[in-house]
């Protein structure tokens, strides 16, 4: 009789919690044997460890046709798969108030609603949901998960609950309520519970700050307005600094591929540039440029930058965080510029791109080279620069093979000074020789001998 009136229970009760989080449902009572029942087309597990589910499921027919509907309750699962076979036939799964330590695989099939709510699931497969083409509700809630896996909408009314994840990134929220701001499709499920993670910024020093839901939708209005027409612009972060106790929304533009010859006026709080695959010659603006003064991240690759000694004292070399001019037209590299940011240690982050340039190699190369290797730990692409002439890559160079120059008369300077010292000293031993010659047997050796008698030689007379 037991059995019977919990058989009823599961048929009248199981599509009411087939994919939401509601009351406990029923479970199959303590004195069967096995952890998993069917009802119909649903089937129903509780209290159920890895071997205990893969017995249970088997017992109950996971794998007809006629399953709709899965639900599992208090499951204590080292792994659970979800590119498993088992799950691609369902319609509703819902594993809750469990505990999963590790989630791996996608999912596959025909499943619509998907609940891993209370599971303190901590990292889900970024790609866990896109084989999913009829998915429309997915419940997240109650984990500890840190990003959102990529999810893809395909129909309007999309319910999704990440309400009570403590530790997941506002930037991973953004980025989805960005990618459909323009359609009804996705609609958040406790939105005054969910609650993200941003950063806070005090100048270098970084710590985190609680945001909600509704701080977040409001990053993007107004983000576009000053956007350049050539470029496109994204919320990079949201901060909250020590001088301005609310909220700043910091934009990332990208303006690569369009062809531009200067570089172009920013919107406020620009914290990221990308300029790369342009016509652009001077980094001018980047030092004088008011709508510059917060870029922190410029990224200029595959340009036709000569020089960055505009940037010499400019507030971006003191603040700037990657500094990227990959495959310009540089020729020279002033190090002291860069050396001063690197000298700073609270700025460990700093990363710095050259390589593809073609320096001018000489003799001050060789101070060049060192640089770059003792700096290597900021310049990551330290082997790839170049010389001009030979494309020999600069670390490699030898000084004695590039130090050379046209000479002059006073290249022989030594050799003259040499050869008069040594034209001295034979003298001296000449005369010397001549003298003991002299004093020892009475008379000069050729030839002084020969030499006339001089005036002045009476004083060495006896």
């Amino acid at each position: 009789m037991e059995v019977q009136s919990w058989f009823f229970l599961c048929c009248c009760l199981v599509p009411c919690y087939c994919c939401s989080f509601g009351p406990q449902a029923p479970c199959p009572p303590p004195t069967s044997r096995y952890r998993c029942a069917r009802a119909n087309d649903t089937i129903v597990c509780c209290n159920v460890t890895d071997f205990t589910l893969t017995e249970g499921l088997n017992i109950a027919k996971i794998r007809q046709n006629s399953t709709r509907t899965l639900y599992i309750q208090n499951a204590v699962l080292n792994t659970f798969n979800a590119s498993s076979e088992k799950w691609s036939r369902l319609k509703y799964l819902s594993v809750v108030d469990g505990k999963i330590k590790k989630f791996e695989g996608r999912f596959w099939g025909n499943l619509a609603c998907v609940n891993l709510s209370g599971n303190n699931i901590s990292d889900i497969n970024p790609g866990a949901f896109e084989k999913l083409p009829r998915l429309t509700s997915l419940d997240l809630s109650n984990n500890n998960i840190t990003k959102i896996p990529n999810i893809t909408i395909n129909k309007n009314n999309f319910s999704l609950d990440i309400s009570n994840n403590s530790h997941v990134w506002c930037h991973s929220i953004l980025d989805l309520i960005i990618r459909y701001q323009n359609t009804s499709r996705l609609h958040f499920i406790n939105g005054n519970d969910t609650k993200c993670l941003s950063a806070r910024s005090y100048h270098w020093f970084n710590s985190t700050d609680t945001m909600t839901l509704a701080q977040v939708e409001l990053l993007i209005k107004g983000r576009d307005e000053d956007c350049p027409k050539q470029c496109t612009c994204k919320t990079y972060r949201a901060d909250f600094t020590q001088m301005h106790p609310v909220l700043e929304v910091k934009l990332s533009v990208n303006c690569s591929n369009q062809q531009l010859t200067d570089l172009p006026p920013l919107p406020p709080n620009t914290i990221y540039l990308d300029v790369s695959n342009n016509l652009i010659k001077s980094l001018k603006p980047l030092c004088i440029n008011d709508s510059y003064a917060e870029v922190r991240e410029f990224i200029a690759d595959n340009n036709r930058i000569e020089s960055i000694s505009v940037l010499e004292g400019s507030k971006f070399i003191d603040n700037f965080a990657i500094l990227s001019l990959r495959n310009n037209r540089i020729r020279s590299i002033p190090t002291y510029i860069l050396s001063n940011a690197f000298d700073r240690t609270f700025h460990e982050s700093r990363i710095v791109k050259f390589g593809g340039n073609r320096l001018q190699c000489d003799c001050s190369t060789a101070q060049v080279k060192m640089w770059l290797l003792n700096n290597k730990n900021y310049i990551e692409d330290h082997d790839e620069v170049l010389c001009d002439k030979a494309f020999e890559r600069v670390i490699d160079i030898d000084p004695s093979k590039i130090c050379i120059y046209e000479k002059d008369w006073t290249d022989y300077i030594y050799y003259i000074i040499g050869g008069e010292i040594f034209l001295l000293l034979s003298l001296i031993s000449k005369v010397s020789y001549d003298y003991w010659v002299f004093k020892s047997f009475g008379y000069l050796p050729w030839p002084a001998s020969r030499m006339p008698k001089l005036p002045c030689d009476w004083c060495f007379e006896t």
